[in-house]
């Protein structure tokens, strides 16, 4: 798990996924830009996450999963907005895992 503070710099509305791009920066101060990806244009647009919700330039906090072997690539699970403290899910419902309900909004 990973959470992550930082400024969008691009923004993918693609299917099957759309990415979000964020410059963060480190504690010795220094840039890197992150790759989060979300779930597809449609199911974020019904969850509220919209062009008009998060635009280049907007700061957000982004918690999520670190990808396997791929740096500074994460599966995105909830986007803060933090201007407004507004917290919306991104990702895909549940974990995937056998038994496990999707989970909803936080």
């Amino acid at each position: 798990p990973v959470t992550l503070k930082g400024t969008v710099t691009r923004i993918e509305w693609t299917n099957p996924h759309a990415w979000f791009h964020l410059d963060v920066k480190g504690p010795d101060g220094k840039v890197e830009r992150w790759m989060f990806e979300a779930g597809n244009p449609s199911n974020l647009t019904r969850r509220g996450i919209t062009k008009d919700f998060v635009k280049v330039g907007t700061e957000l906090a982004i918690e999520g999963f670190l990808s396997k072997g791929v740096p500074r690539r994460a599966n995105g699970r909830i986007m803060t907005r933090l201007d407004t403290g507004k917290a919306l899910f991104m990702g895909s419902p549940g974990t995937g895992a056998p038994g496990d309900e999707p989970s909803g909004q936080r």
